[in-house]
This record gives structure tokens, sequence and C-alpha cells, in this order.
């Protein structure tokens, strides 16, 4: 073909229709710019349990009060209550390792055993009331306290200078940083429980226990089936397998998801 015979215009309008044509063909593949989009994630298959599988055998410390329940129970010695024996299992496990354990061992330490008066659960719970008891007194106190007229001058003095920064901002205090933002985001995102004064966020403070506390399950019943509840409200059953949350003011299994520390605190992990 000789330049005499090219058209410029018609060759032009080609390729600009050529050009359409291909930015329809990447919008209707998803694609724009080189950027695939997302649409959907992808769930993950829920793992089926097999009904034919073996059961779960127990964990290490469901297993001690088991043999120590059984060798009392074989020695004619009642108990009384069930919780009893699970007490006095806590009370070897805490002397030395379960091995070590001999059943003559433990036969022999049952008549030098005293039941205490609280189990390690009541103990915990009232030290955690008792903690925030003496907070909400040392708040309420240092809110009662009169302020000297030094004081009342000195806060005076900050709320006009604030009342008159807050009239006349600067340019560049205008524009919040972005570590601010950012700050201002996460705290946003926070569980809130409460509002107080002037529209402040209040989070409820949640009960702190130790490690050891969260691993000493005691023996729990509901509805004629045995459970291991710890103080945080943790169930599992004779396997060791999480169940669930104990309500204790509804007296009923909250089901759910395990703690985000559950390998930490599930039993046997001590």
């Amino acid at each position: 073909m000789s330049s005499s015979t090219i058209n410029p215009a018609a060759l032009l309008t080609m390729i600009a229709t050529m050009e359409n044509q291909l930015n329809q063909m990447k919008v209707l593949l998803g694609a724009e710019g080189g950027i695939v989009a997302v649409t959907k994630k992808a769930t993950k298959a829920k793992k089926e349990k097999d009904p034919n599988a073996a059961p779960k055998e127990p964990n290490v410390w469901i297993k001690f009060t088991q043999r120590i329940s059984a060798l009392l129970k074989g020695a004619d010695i009642d108990v009384g209550a069930a919780p009893i024996s699970k007490q006095f299992a806590s009370t070897l496990k805490d002397e030395k390792p379960y091995a070590e354990w001999t059943d003559e061992a433990i036969l022999a330490a049952w008549p030098l055993w005293t039941k205490p008066e609280q189990s390690k659960m009541a103990v915990a719970k009232a030290a955690s009331s008792d903690e925030a008891s003496v907070a909400s007194g040392e708040k309420a106190a240092a809110k009662r306290a009169p302020m000297s007229d030094e004081a009342k001058e000195k806060t005076a003095a900050k709320r006009a200078a604030a009342k008159a920064a807050k009239a006349e901002p600067k340019a560049e205090e205008a524009k919040p940083k972005a570590e601010e933002v950012k700050a201002v985001t996460v705290e946003a995102k926070e569980p809130a429980k409460k509002t107080g004064k002037a529209g402040k966020t209040v989070v409820a403070k949640k009960e702190a226990f130790t490690l050891e506390q969260l691993q000493d399950f005691g023996e729990h019943t509901h509805e004629g089936t045995e459970y291991g509840l710890n103080v945080r409200g943790d169930l599992v059953n004779t396997d060791g397998a999480y169940v669930g949350q104990w309500n204790e003011k509804t007296k009923a299994i909250v089901k759910g998801a395990a703690p985000a520390d559950w390998a930490k605190v599930a039993p046997g992990s001590a």
C-alpha cells in the first residue's frame, strides 16, 4: 500500500474504536488499570466431625481426679460432696507433679488434708472484688476532697486559656496530624460499655486473672453432666474440650468460640 492511498483520518478512527473495545473487555473481565477487583472473599470450608472417630482421651487433670476418686471409693472413704475430691486433688497437684503421686501416697495424704473454707475460685473472685471496691473508694474520696483556693485559681486560669485558644485557632492547628487522626480512629473501634458526662465514652474494666488461676478447673455439674470450670467461666467437658462460657446469673451455658488464649489456658497446658 503506497502512502498516497492511506487516509489518516480513517486510520485514527479505527485505532480509537479498537482502544474503546479493549477498555470494555477490561471492565468485563474485572480488571481496570492492571488491578484485578476482588469481589468476594473465599470462605473456608467447615471441617466435619467424623462420627466414627474414637473419643478424645481425657487430659492429665481429668485423669488425675478420676484416679483419686476411684482410690478413695476403693478404700471405702466417704468424701461427701463431689467437689471435695477435686479440691483434694488440687492440693496434691500444688505440692508436686501428677506422676510423682503413688496410690499409697495419695491414700496416706487424705487423713492429713483439711478442706479449705473457700475454693480457689471463690478466693480469686473475692480478691478481685476487694480490689475493685478499694479502687472505687479511693476515687470517691479523691472526688469529695475540697479544692484549695490556689487550686481553684489555677483551674480558672486553665479554663480561660483554653477558651481563648478555642476562639482563635491557629491555621496549623485546624488540620489534625496523621498520628492524631489514627489515634482517634483506633479509640473509636474499642467496645464502649456506657457514656459518661459530656459524651465521653467509658470502657468497662475487665477482671484480670493469672494464668495459674485460669488453668485451675474445678468440678461443675449442670443438668446431670459433669464439666470442668475455671474462675473466668470457661467450661470444658470430661475430655478437656472447650464447651462454652458458664453464666452464673442465668445458670446456663453460653455456646461460642474458645477465647484467644485458649491454647495456654486449656486443661493439661500447665
